[in-house]
Order: structure tokens, then C-alpha cells, then sequence
């Protein structure tokens, strides 16, 4: 078998290497016609000619960052607690306030799906006495329950609506025999608000127990 002479076996290496170089060169032609034509503007910048694919990129690369930091668990937004501002004709008699203590809620045995009873005693409970009144109307229209016509009352009471909660409690001395004696003491600071002696006096005898209170209110419209 013949051996090649150095220089024989650099002019195959040579040749080698130009068939890889040619077929390399084919395979890169062929991938070159296989892209898309893009249209490149000589007098354009890269960043101006890419600019809609970079600012889709931007948009994904947002969005993917605002999922992956998202609370999977989100979190129910408190109820704000009620401001409570006693109105001036309230706040400003002294002695109003100082016997003015609203009617207990009594009214907690719950039954099931009593709905507008529970919120009308949440509300009146926290003294949310706006949202309480049409509360504790509706709850008289589905329960008939005339003690409503007495929480009625104290809630315009505490607004400093003496007419209102004259007329609830008198409703509610017509169509109960019940707490009788809680209903006359609050007509009398209801009549208190009003400055009105001889209604205050009419119902001092009715009334037992509070004839010191009576007095003091009495002897302050007189000389006031």
C-alpha cells in the first residue's frame, strides 16, 4: 500500500476542510431563505425598528411578575365602625345626658333566620341608631312585636328627635302593657328635650322611684 508524502496529506486536509466549509455554508443558506423577510430600514435604530416586540415583552414580563406576587389568599375588608356624633341638642344638655341611658337590648334569643331582627340589634347595639330605626321598622312589619315601637323610641331619643320618640313611645304604651314604667321615664327626657314642664309634671305621677330625677329636671326648666 502506497503512503502519502507530507504534502500530499496537507493538500487532503485542505480538501477536507473546504467540503465541511461548503456543506456548512449550504446548510446556513438554507436556513437563511427559510426566515421570514423583514423589511430593515437603514435609517432607523435597532430599539426604534423592535420596539413593538420589546414593549410586548415588557407587558409579559408585568403581568408574570404581578401573578407570581399575588396573596392567593385575599383578605375581606373590615367594616369601618361607625363615627358616633351625638347631636348638639343632645350633647349640649347636661342633664339629659346625665339620666339618658338607652334601653337594654333584651331581644337576643335569636331565631333562625331572623335576619332583619339580628341587624337592627347589631346596629342599635353599637349605637348606630340611623341604620337601627328603619331596622327596627322593618322587624315590627314581619313580627308585630309592639317593643320595637320602645327601641324606636330610644333611638330617636339618643338623636335628639323628641317628637319622633314621642310618637314611637306612645305606640308602644297603646299596643303593650309591658315595661310601662320605662316607657313614662323616657317620655319625660323626651319632654325634657322639648323644655316642656306640664307634660313632664303630668307624668311624674305616674311614675315611682324617680321623683328625685323628676324634681332636679323639674327645678332646672323652671329656672332656666
Amino acid at each position: 500500500m502506497e503512503t502519502l508524502n507530507s504534502q500530499e496529506e496537507r493538500l487532503l486536509e485542505k480538501g477536507i476542510i473546504y467540503t465541511k466549509r461548503r456543506a456548512l455554508l449550504a446548510d446556513l443558506k438554507a436556513l437563511e431563505e427559510g426566515l421570514p423577510n423583514v423589511e430593515v430600514n437603514p435609517d432607523k435604530s435597532w430599539w426604534m425598528q423592535n420596539w413593538p416586540w420589546l414593549l410586548l415583552g415588557a407587558f409579559l414580563t408585568l403581568g408574570l411578575l404581578t401573578i407570581l406576587s399575588r396573596d392567593k389568599s385575599p383578605t375581606i375588608p373590615q367594616q369601618p365602625t361607625p363615627i358616633i356624633t351625638q347631636p348638639a341638642v343632645v350633647a349640649n344638655n347636661a342633664l339629659f345626658q346625665k339620666h339618658f341611658t338607652p334601653f337594654e337590648d333584651i331581644i337576643t334569643t335569636l331565631g333562625e333566620g331572623d335576619k332583619v331582627k339580628q341587624r337592627a340589634f347589631d346596629a342599635y347595639n353599637a349605637r348606630d341608631y340611623e341604620a337601627a330605626i328603619p331596622l327596627l321598622e322593618a322587624w315590627y312589619e314581619i313580627d308585630k312585636n309592639p317593643i320595637a315601637y320602645l327601641y324606636q323610641g330610644n333611638a330617636h331619643l339618643a338623636l335628639g328627635q323628641p317628637d319622633q320618640a314621642i310618637t314611637k313611645l306612645e305606640l308602644f304604651k297603646m299596643n303593650s302593657s309591658n315595661f310601662t314604667s320605662q316607657a313614662n321615664w323616657y317620655l319625660v327626657l323626651a319632654y325634657l328635650l322639648k323644655k316642656d314642664v306640664a307634660k313632664i309634671e303630668e307624668l311624674s305621677t305616674q311614675l315611682e322611684g324617680k321623683e328625685q330625677a323628676i324634681n332636679e329636671i323639674l327645678q332646672q326648666l323652671i329656672s332656666g
